[in-house]
């Protein structure tokens, strides 16, 4: 493990993922920003929910996070908030290809809402019994 080990938040296929998100304050709870949608030019799209603070990941990081997978119909999917426990994943090396794109440069305890297209998440396939072909 040479990478730098990091705790984060992401988000994917409307996707929302909240990782130990904070904000020093009396409430302990982060602040939200207003902040608008940036669309990458692979169509890969994210919204920062939370800046975070620290480092930007950059592709080799080792991320620790939370995330929430929604359809566009907003049905949730899977949920690591739902299991209790969060997942490392390598910026580089996601299960899905826009994912990588959307997490550089997050900072640690962020908070983004991803949305990867079809073709960069799981194309014409989908996954049987939970992602339908072209989500």
């Amino acid at each position: 493990m040479n990478a730098r080990s990091r705790s984060s938040s992401a988000l994917f296929v409307l996707v929302l993922a909240c990782a130990s998100c904070r904000q020093f304050g009396f409430d302990d709870r982060p602040i939200p920003m207003d902040r608008d949608v940036v669309t990458m030019s692979n169509g890969v799209r994210y919204q920062e929910l939370f800046v975070g603070s620290g480092p930007a990941a950059v592709r080799g990081d080792e991320l620790l996070l939370d995330y929430v997978v929604t359809l566009p119909d907003e049905t949730r999917v899977d949920s690591t908030v739902d299991r209790g426990t969060p997942v490392r994943m390598e910026v580089g090396h996601a299960l899905v290809p826009g994912l990588d794109d959307a997490l550089v440069s997050m900072r640690p305890g962020g908070c983004r809402r991803i949305c990867v297209p079809a073709a960069l998440a799981y194309g014409e396939e989908g996954v049987e019994d939970l992602v339908p072909p072209n989500s």
